[in-house]
């Protein structure tokens, strides 16, 4: 949700309006029908005994899932989850998408997990920007001893391929 802000920033930077309007973003470009939303502390808080965070992001899913009225279920938004069991196999079986709160509490996992096939997708543009995740790749960029693995680069042109299929469907 947040970006790249300091680690110490972000309880301040998790304001509900701002992540109504994140997730709300977030589901319409994606049509995720299934979205994990990740609890800022260890434990999602562990009932107030770690931060309170999480009543906002509670809040802001209960408000979130308020407004969808063109979905089927009136539930899309799940959480807060623990973040550190979010990515376990059993988890990830329930959800094909997660919000994370900051940045690497998202992408540890993530390229831990999907390193060759992960993508980055920028919401609130006018156009469409997806990129792959891993970075730049200077380290094997122009050298025939390293092999190139082109599946996040794939997965990038697909989903912008799909978030302007979507975007078209909703114009």
């Amino acid at each position: 949700f947040t970006e790249h802000i300091p680690l110490k920033e972000v309880p301040q930077a998790i304001q509900k309006e701002k992540l109504v309007r994140f997730l709300l973003d977030f589901q319409r470009e994606t049509g995720a029908e299934k979205i994990g939303v990740l609890g800022l502390n260890p434990h999602a808080g562990d009932n107030g005994v770690l931060g309170n965070e999480e009543e906002i992001i509670t809040e802001t899913i209960q408000e979130a899932n308020q407004s969808i009225t063109h979905h089927p279920s009136s539930t899309i938004f799940y959480g807060p989850l623990v973040p550190d069991i979010a990515f376990t196999p059993k988890m990830r079986e329930s959800f094909t998408h997660y919000v994370a709160m900051y940045h690497d509490q998202g992408l540890a996992p993530l390229k831990a997990l999907y390193f060759d096939e992960s993508i980055n997708v920028s919401l609130n543009l006018p156009i469409i920007r997806t990129s792959v995740d891993h970075g730049t790749a200077f380290d094997i960029a122009y050298r025939s001893d390293r092999s190139v693995n082109l599946k996040s680069y794939i997965e990038a042109v697909q989903a912008a391929i799909s978030i302007l299929k979507r975007r078209n469907w909703h114009s």
